[in-house]
């Protein structure tokens, strides 16, 4: 496992075409992709990467790159320690900064962002770059930046439709699909009349667009995003069951497991179990 000692580390590279070997690391990791193509390897999931898209890498996950066309790329390391930091300037902002967790979608691997947004994350960046040349000096400024970061990510997080076809505009959908991944972890925020009267329609034409574009209705794909989004934390296993169900605003773990059964078929500590063996 390689190992960092700096609580923050920001590098620019090139990188030419080229295969990693799998690696797990004792920091946390945001790779942003300036130019080039590849492809990321992360527990049996190929995603194809380029210009504009981001990973988070979580510390002690093990994953590996594939560079299939050389590659401008940006790489933000900080320590256990340094989130700790990030945690506690957030705790104090009144609700001004991001916190880490709302900038990572359960179902999506990789941020992609526009072309008005690559500027502004890139402006970020070459700003974080330039802290850390002298890195002891400017430290406290460094956690300021990657809290722009966190931001930025926050409000580029996408869906993953479970429809091939090209999403509808109609009705701001695409909006509403973001909003249900954005907020799966608040149950306050996922009901039918809430997500039709934030963007505006009616409960029935939110429904109807939802079934043309999902094959399901608004509570069914909800339930859907959820359930893909536990069993990824499960196989993962960096939460405790008790932790994922007060996460996704369940009772308690019985009634946690209970309705993972049901969705299932089986316990969640059957398929950790299962599942671990595939790993």
């Amino acid at each position: 496992m390689e190992k960092q000692f700096q609580p923050i580390v920001v590098l620019h590279e090139i990188i030419q075409p080229q295969s990693s070997s799998a690696i797990s690391h004792d920091y946390y990791e945001f790779i942003y992709l300036k130019k080039g193509k590849g492809i990321h390897y992360n527990k049996g999931e190929n995603i194809p990467f380029s210009s504009g898209d981001l990973f988070f890498i979580k510390a002690k996950k093990e994953h590996s790159f594939q560079i299939i066309e050389e590659a401008e790329v940006y790489i933000v390391r900080f320590s256990q320690n340094a989130r700790l930091v990030l945690k506690k300037l957030t705790n104090n902002s009144n609700g001004r900064a991001v916190s880490l967790s709302k900038a990572q979608s359960p179902l999506n691997a990789k941020v992609s962002f526009s072309s008005n947004e690559k500027v502004l994350v890139e402006t970020t960046l070459d700003l974080l770059l330039k802290l850390y040349e002298d890195g002891v000096k400017n430290e406290s400024l460094c956690y300021f930046q990657i809290l722009s970061l966190i931001t930025l990510i926050e409000r580029n997080l996408t869906y993953q439709s479970f429809s091939k076809e090209p999403l509808p505009q109609k009705k701001d959908l695409a909006k509403a699909l973001q909003h249900i991944h954005k907020y799966l972890r608040e149950p306050e925020m996922l009901s039918v009349s809430y997500i039709a009267n934030k963007f505006n329609v009616s409960v029935s034409t939110l429904g109807i667009y939802f079934k043309k574009d999902t094959g399901m209705s608004v509570k069914k794909y909800i339930e859907e995003c959820k359930r893909l989004a536990i069993q990824k934390l499960i196989i993962e296993e960096e939460y405790s069951f008790s932790e994922i169900a007060h996460q996704f605003g369940f009772t308690d773990e019985s009634h946690f497991s209970k309705w993972f059964k049901k969705k299932c078929g089986i316990n969640p500590t059957t398929y950790k179990e299962q599942n671990r063996k595939e790993i």
